[in-house]
């Protein structure tokens, strides 16, 4: 079936029309989008399909894909190189057109002389894109730049540039996406056009232009009963100057704490959020229920997972905090608390007084226990206590059952 639906998909492709604007839109559309990673000064342009694969042009369980292209508008200046497939095989000397450039004619088009395109194509060889689902980026390919002069986007769906580029030279330089899913039942059917928007914000490498994430968790009570129900509230807040967009967040539950309800994702014992999109100064407040099941100290852990823009402040990606449920001991009992080998100068106090030193101590009395290290990473600098709680139990030796019967 592939090697068929490769060998008619590239004849008719030759038919598809060369403006975009007169393409037949397919229901199983696509959109793009261009992202920059500050920690490795690399783009990555990405499709993002709004259908799913199985479905009824696609019965298999990837998508094939013949031809595609996508084209960046970029500073005038700047120059693409390096560009490497990860899905695909993408042109590595993409062609570059616009009124920035010398020896091209493109005063009738009132076209912005500061901005220059990209028009990078994938060769029609078939490509499988793997699993499709809505929602879901993957990933097409990674360029570079010469410097950091600006902004870089994919352009718009009838962008002045595809006319002008049309009118002018003939060009078809519109962004399109055709896939088997796009590819209608009935034998040698028309490939439909399958690219519908632009997703996400502009890439922005200048750190002038940031975006940074941070997140602080947060719980009402720290010191709860055992099989208390308690929310955990994750504040998520961009500190950039430009929207962030697609910000996921995750949480890891320890042993002692089981998942209610609250995340979007279930994954391999993680949980997940998706947060569409957040502008400068802007926050959103996400909420886990859990269940406390041990007794001791249970810490939960919110993270900062990716975001599109890439963050640029790495320091206040992670937050913890922490719920304590009291340890019981018979009288006469003691309790061993220890802190990790890694620790240093590690300093204990019960109730807010200092009780002694050392990685490890031993307690007997009821009280609220809390350690504290130079080098110990207790959210805020402040973990929750050690609650110890002694009660009388009964020894076998001298608890005799007896009956008690009241007489006249």
């Amino acid at each position: 079936m592939k090697t068929l639906f490769s060998s008619i998909f590239i004849v008719l492709l030759l038919l598809v029309p060369k403006a975009y604007s007169f393409a037949q839109q397919s229901e199983k559309t696509v959109n793009y989008k261009v992202t920059y990673n500050f920690s490795d000064g690399k783009y990555t342009v990405w499709v993002v399909p709004e259908y799913d694969v199985p479905n009824e042009n696609n019965a298999g369980q990837f998508e094939l894909g013949a031809t595609a292209q996508v084209t960046l508008a970029v500073p005038k200046d700047l120059v693409i190189s390096n560009v490497v497939d990860i899905t695909g095989i993408w042109a590595k000397s993409p062609g570059k057109f616009g009124p920035g450039l010398p020896g091209q004619n493109w005063s009738s088009s009132s076209l912005d002389p500061d901005t220059n395109y990209y028009i990078v194509s994938k060769s029609s060889n078939e490509t499988n894109y793997g699993t499709f689902t809505s929602g879901t980026a993957v990933s097409l390919f990674t360029f570079e730049s010469n410097e950091c002069l600006g902004p870089v986007r994919i352009i718009q769906p009838n962008e002045l540039f595809i006319t002008a580029a049309n009118d002018i030279y003939s060009l078809n330089v519109a962004n399109s996406f055709y896939s088997l899913s796009g590819t209608p039942q009935g034998g040698n059917q028309m490939p439909l056009e399958q690219f519908k928007a632009v997703a996400g914000t502009v890439a922005i490498c200048s750190v002038d232009n940031e975006t940074d994430i941070s997140v602080i968790k947060l719980v009402e009570q720290s010191v709860v009963e055992l099989n208390d129900e308690v929310t955990f509230n994750i504040v998520v807040r961009n500190n950039g100057s430009v929207n962030a967009t697609n910000i996921v967040i995750k949480d890891i539950l320890p042993d002692g704490l089981q998942y209610v309800s609250g995340a979007e994702l279930v994954q391999n014992g993680e949980y997940f959020w998706t947060i569409s999109a957040l502008l400068p100064n802007e926050s959103k407040t996400l909420s886990i229920r859990t269940k406390v099941v041990v007794r001791g100290r249970a810490t939960n852990t919110a993270s900062l997972e990716s975001v599109d823009q890439g963050d640029t402040n790495s320091t206040n990606n992670v937050s913890q905090v922490c719920v304590s449920v009291p340890v019981v001991i018979c009288q006469g009992e003691a309790l061993e608390l220890s802190a990790p080998s890694s620790f240093t100068n590690v300093s204990w106090y019960k109730d807010g007084v200092f009780f002694g030193s050392g990685n490890t101590i031993s307690v007997s009395e009821n009280g609220s226990y809390a350690n504290k290290s130079p080098n110990d990473a207790c959210p805020t600098n402040n973990c929750c206590p050690i609650v110890v709680v002694t009660e009388v139990c009964c020894n076998l030796e001298i608890c005799i059952p007896i009956t008690i019967k009241k007489i006249r």
